[in-house]
């Protein structure tokens, strides 16, 4: 099994500052927080001068947002601007049973409007994740902890809700991408929540024991995408039970319950 990808965490007040400096006026600081920044400007960087070309790498970056459970029904104006077109489901019943919502978008036609609405639904908390995938790799996006064993209830299908018992350990969003043969810059994407295998002692390999990811393969999503393409993830409803695989996925309980989307960015490709 891969073992995570350690990636660098920002909150959006340092990302500001990295990105649109220390000083501005009120106007400037009331802007959507990506008003000047474009999806090029979000490439891995080169390391030494040189650019990571030879090592066929494919690039991602994750932002996770946090916003008001109170506002999700903003995101209706971003499910608006996207498409589902290009998106390929394993099964989209379940994929919508489990409170699954996702949109397509492309640089230059609907980057700003993400923004604009996350701004106004008082989206927060924000971290910023940075994959590296080599040719036909996966590795893993953490989403919520188990702390303990635990039954995760989910529907594999769309109609019968079945359950899984999971845990300690961490549901994740699994990513794997690979460069298409037929065309350059263009890479296979495939996503799904899943429940990385632990991995095994000395004692247990040598013994020939063998461990698996569970995956949630309903919730399958396949789709190219090119430099600059994207992808939002984010809820069907707010769900406050922490035991089912959307609640899990999208939904903060508390003193303030919030709802997590996902904007996950195709950077770089080196084919």
């Amino acid at each position: 099994m891969n073992r995570y990808f350690q990636i660098v965490v920002f909150s959006w007040g340092l990302a500001a500052v990295i990105l649109g400096g220390c000083s501005g006026s009120k106007q400037e600081q009331d802007e959507p927080i990506w008003k000047h920044v474009k999806l090029r400007d979000l490439a891995t960087p080169d390391v030494n001068g040189q650019t990571d070309s030879q090592l066929k790498t494919i690039n991602f970056n994750v932002f996770i947002y946090d916003m008001p459970a109170a506002k999700i029904g903003d995101l209706n104006d971003i499910w608006q601007v996207l498409y589902t077109r290009q998106l390929q489901f394993s099964n989209y019943n379940a994929f919508r049973a489990n409170s699954f919502k996702v949109g397509f978008g492309q640089q230059g036609q609907n980057w700003d409007k993400i923004g604009e609405v996350l701004q106004k639904a008082g989206a927060k908390e924000s971290e910023m994740l940075s994959l590296l995938l080599t040719n036909g790799q996966s590795d893993y996006v953490s989403i919520a902890v188990l702390q303990n064993e635990q039954t995760v209830w989910y529907f594999p299908s769309g109609d019968a809700i079945e359950g899984a018992t999971l845990g300690p350990g961490e549901i994740t969003l699994k990513v794997r991408a690979q460069t298409t043969a037929e065309q350059r810059g263009v890479c296979k994407v495939e996503m799904q929540p899943a429940f990385p295998a632990r991995i095994l002692g000395p004692i247990e390999e040598a013994a020939g024991q063998k461990n698996s990811d569970f995956l949630f393969s309903g919730c399958r999503l396949r789709l190219k995408m090119g430099v600059g393409d994207f992808i939002f993830l984010g809820p069907d409803k707010y769900i406050a039970d922490k035991i089912t695989l959307g609640s899990l996925f999208f939904s903060r309980a508390g003193r303030m319950p919030a709802v997590r989307t996902y904007l996950i960015v195709c950077t770089g490709i080196n084919d």
